[in-house]
């Protein structure tokens, strides 16, 4: 040796271990000797469980998916309340990782001057803006006559 001496266990820890050390005898005395394996059965179903839902986010992250109907009224319901929308048609909805992409097709008077037009839609993007910040928002005005372009909405 080198002229080390080392250092007898604490008190504190040595307390510590006759607790745990009667906490199992406790334990297997009240019939629980096969505690500790049920236990670690328990953590590992946990982990591997908290892994799969990890494992399952990642993956819906990594593609694309529609919105919830939820959201897409919500979406409806921002774009129909702005003076001057008559109606909506061809919204199309994506979650594409961070990513939230709306597209949808604003109905409006047949004789409104183009330069209005285009205020009405900045002004439905601005409403849809306010919920969904970091969305890519793609409004295209038709004019009211022309009738839905599709059946979906």
């Amino acid at each position: 040796m080198t002229g080390a001496i080392r250092a007898p266990f604490s008190a504190p820890k040595r307390v510590a271990d006759r607790r745990f050390d009667q906490g199992k005898i406790d334990l297997a005395s009240l019939g629980w000797s096969g505690f500790d394996p049920l236990f670690g059965l328990a953590i590992g179903a946990y982990i591997l469980y908290s892994a799969a839902h990890i494992g399952r986010e990642a993956i819906q992250m990594l593609m694309d998916h529609e919105l919830p109907e939820v959201q897409r009224e919500q979406i409806r319901t921002l774009a129909l309340n702005v003076p001057m929308v008559r109606g909506l048609h061809g919204l199309r909805t994506r979650q594409s990782g961070q990513s939230l992409i709306i597209q949808l097709h604003l109905e409006l008077d047949d004789q409104l001057p183009l330069l209005h037009a285009h205020r009405i839609a900045d002004d439905v993007e601005a409403q849809i803006r306010a919920v969904y910040p970091d969305s890519d928002i793609t409004i295209h005005q038709d004019p009211a006559s022309l009738g839905r372009e599709d059946a979906e909405t």
